[in-house]
């Protein structure tokens, strides 16, 4: 359900802990999580453990990623081809970011070849990715300084339909609005203008997808219920030229959508994946298999992606 268009005074400071709805800046305290620590289960033993554990023949990896001996079972512990990039190629990306380059790379590839990122600041490549059978590793970012900055690609303006997709992991959650991904900038006259996905701790308005122009908000979804904190979350983010729409793990996750099918402007901020286009409000944690589409997924193929990682 629709409601009316709100007007929101810019900011002219910096955006690290920009409220993104109320135009406020907020402070508090953080939580955070490690990453999930490594299991190993013998023959014929039992164990639990994160992403990384291996189990050997007649184990069972409870939550594991088995890397030898025959698939354990588990929540995420199933072995076996997922064919999740397979269903994420289906749908035809404008980009697709798996992010397994080595230790140590500069660069974040676009398997489509065509809108590179610079891994810039506090990012590590080889961290655990998010499909336990599939050896393409995932990118961590420390959220203080580390982004993927694409360049200025999908303004998206207008009422283009578009859908942005990523894994999440999060391992800060506070009261900074924590990009996800970006495409926002203030313009000459310091309106803001584009588009942002965020993320913080509990409280309310804590995730969520906004398009603006002009200082206003175009179109948004927001919900107080937030992402989990140390768990991969599947997050599609849907513009269909009229709603914002959020899917959660391969299900719409509800909120309150404010001020929709506004059109919005192109500008020339940087899309960047974990901080503002202004290099702020950066993401903390692990991200994973990202992909930008000229078009809104279905809910069906949204859940298809979802289902076919199902083994990770």
């Amino acid at each position: 359900m629709a409601l009316g268009v709100i007007s929101l005074v810019a900011c002219s400071h910096a955006w690290d802990d920009f409220d993104p709805r109320l135009g406020v800046a907020s402070t508090g305290g953080a939580t955070s999580a490690s990453s999930s620590s490594q299991g190993s289960g013998a023959s014929g033993s039992t164990t639990s453990g994160g992403l990384g554990g291996s189990g050997n023949a007649g184990g069972v990896g409870n939550g594991g990623k088995g890397a030898g001996g025959a698939a354990g079972s588990g929540a995420q512990g199933g072995c076996g081809a997922t064919g999740y990039s397979d269903e994420v190629t289906a749908d035809a990306p404008v980009a697709y970011w798996r992010l397994g380059e080595a230790v140590g790379s500069l660069v974040a590839s676009d398997e489509l070849g065509a809108s590179d990122g610079q891994a810039l600041g506090g990012v590590t490549f080889g961290s655990p990715g998010v499909l336990a059978c599939d050896a393409d590793t995932s990118a961590t970012l420390d959220g203080t300084s580390g982004r993927i900055d694409i360049g200025d690609k999908f303004d998206f303006a207008g009422s283009v339909h578009y859908s942005v997709e990523a894994w999440v992991y999060p391992t800060v959650l506070d009261t900074s609005y924590r990009r996800i991904f970006s495409k926002e900038t203030h313009d000459a006259m310091m309106l803001r203008q584009g588009y942002t996905a965020y993320m913080r701790g509990p409280g309310t308005n804590v995730f969520g997808f906004e398009r603006w122009v002009d200082n206003t908000i175009a179109a948004q979804i927001h919900s107080d219920v937030p992402l989990p904190l140390a768990t991969w979350s599947h997050v599609v983010s849907v513009f269909d030229g009229t709603d914002t729409l959020l899917y959660v793990n391969g299900a719409p996750y509800m909120g309150m959508q404010v001020a929709n099918g506004v059109p919005i402007v192109e500008h020339g901020g940087a899309f960047v994946w974990g901080a503002t286009s202004e290099a702020s409000s950066y993401f903390a944690g692990r991200l994973d298999e990202l992909a930008i589409y000229d078009k809104a997924l279905s809910g069906a193929r949204i859940a298809a992606h979802f289902a076919a990682a199902k083994g990770r």
